[in-house]
């Protein structure tokens, strides 16, 4: 039987992972939607597995052809870009949560809102998530922590108990970030940082432990 249709904003990497996941959580996935028409003279479909192509349509042709209630992900890292098209299709599109299925969430609060969650994720007992945040593979979201809207984590990203993560952030690769902190809105972890402050909000933290570069 096929699933329910989805679409997937964005046409690169991360759209890609998003479709599989997608995927194996039920949905078939119609079309990859590239907001960025530069793209488009070059690329008209997308490789998810050899030999198994999904067309890429732009954002323009979407619009006008877009079924209220229709499913669709965001697979775009860029939080600006992101917001902007959540705003734009809000009153008219649905944006399910694709948690997959290897993915420990049942004691957490998440919600049902454009979050995309990765294989071998863990979010903890009582964390709150918000809306439109992805989770690459293996992220561990410690206890009691909140978490806003549009926030990326990459992968192996770990963030002990009670921390608050605010809006459109971006936490990179195997950091890690001390209990009971907070990481203020659009800030960046770099890869591999051990956080044990406070990150002010815009601030770009990095290194062991991490300091602003700022």
């Amino acid at each position: 039987m096929v699933g329910k249709e989805i679409y997937i904003f964005g046409a690169a990497g991360f759209a890609a992972e998003s479709a599989l996941i997608a995927r194996q959580c039920g949905y078939h996935v119609a079309a990859f939607v590239e907001s960025d028409a530069a793209w488009m003279p070059e690329r008209t479909a997308l490789e998810l597995m050899p030999g198994d192509w999904v067309k890429i349509m732009p954002q323009s042709q979407f619009a006008d052809s877009i079924v209220p209630g229709t499913c669709v992900a965001i697979a775009i890292a860029d939080a600006t870009i992101a917001r902007r098209i959540a705003d734009q299709f809000a009153s008219v599109l649905s944006f399910p949560n694709i948690i997959h299925p290897s993915a420990s969430v049942e004691a957490a609060s998440i919600e049902n809102c454009g979050n995309i969650i990765y294989p071998g994720c863990i979010i903890s007992w009582h964390a709150h998530v918000g809306r439109f945040n992805k989770f690459q593979a293996y992220v561990t979201i410690g206890h009691e922590v909140k978490i806003g809207d549009f926030n990326e984590f990459n992968p192996r990203a770990t963030v002990s108990g009670c921390v608050t993560v605010g809006n459109g952030c971006l936490l990179g690769a195997a950091c890690s970030v001390r209990q009971g902190l907070r990481i203020g809105d659009d800030a960046v972890v770099g890869m591999g940082a051990v956080v044990t402050n406070d990150v002010s909000d815009g601030d770009v933290v990095a290194g062991v432990p991490a300091r602003s570069l700022k």
